[in-house]
């Protein structure tokens, strides 16, 4: 309710103080583009709620087919990279050939996507963003890096709650808090594990781990 709150008070205060006085044209759209904003953010906690509370209620099912992750992340990088770009920031990418996980597309494609927004929201202009995706014993790995001020070490342990922000630095940039409650659950849906680390070299580190089919499991 906080994080639905705080929006609708700046939204009603804003209305409040434009109506009070006569504007410009430019003044007017300026604070409907404020407004928009507020909206699409409301708009986005109340989907992210929506779908915690279907997974919460066996709502959603994930599928059991064949999925290139090594083609998936690369493909799905692709199209961050002009977003990447416009932040000044490098977004590299490696990828082993032919990891192939049985699980369902499309939550693994928000997944790596939600890692990738999350690395290139903390890291600063002429920084690095990096994701690997390979197999290491015996499980398929993906890994998002980047070179922004990294976690608390106080919040690792908390990261993935729902509604949790970590403090201070990477605070002023959170979101609702919801994103990496909703990676740790897609990740935790298709029998793997998630977690989080600091780099040695500085900035923070993700590392999703997945099962690979079992010795006879058809991936055709």
């Amino acid at each position: 309710s906080h994080e639905l709150r705080n929006p609708l008070a700046t939204m009603r205060n804003t209305i409040d103080v434009v109506l009070e006085n006569p504007r410009s044209e430019d003044e007017y759209r300026e604070v409907l583009q404020s407004l928009g904003e507020d909206v699409d953010r409301l708009r986005k906690i109340s989907e992210d709620l929506l779908l915690l509370a279907r997974a919460d209620a066996g709502g959603l099912v994930m599928k059991r087919e064949p999925v290139r992750l090594d083609l998936l992340a690369l493909a799905l990088a692709d199209t961050y990279q002009s977003r990447a770009q416009d932040l000044s920031v490098a977004l590299e990418t490696e990828a082993q050939d032919a990891v192939e996980v049985l699980g369902d597309e499309r939550w693994l494609m928000s997944l790596i996507g939600n890692l990738l927004d999350n690395a290139l929201k903390f890291t600063p202009p002429e920084g690095t963003v990096r994701m690997e995706v390979h197999i290491v014993d015996h499980l398929a790995r993906i890994q998002v890096w980047d070179t922004g001020p990294g976690i608390p070490e106080a919040s690792l342990d908390r990261i993935f709650e729902r509604f949790y922000q970590a403090d201070p630095s990477r605070a002023q940039k959170q979101g609702a808090g919801l994103g990496l409650a909703i990676t740790a659950w897609i990740t935790q849906a298709h029998g793997g594990s998630i977690s989080a680390s600091n780099r040695p070299q500085g900035g923070a580190c993700f590392t999703v781990d997945l099962p690979l089919p079992r010795p006879g499991e058809s991936l055709s």
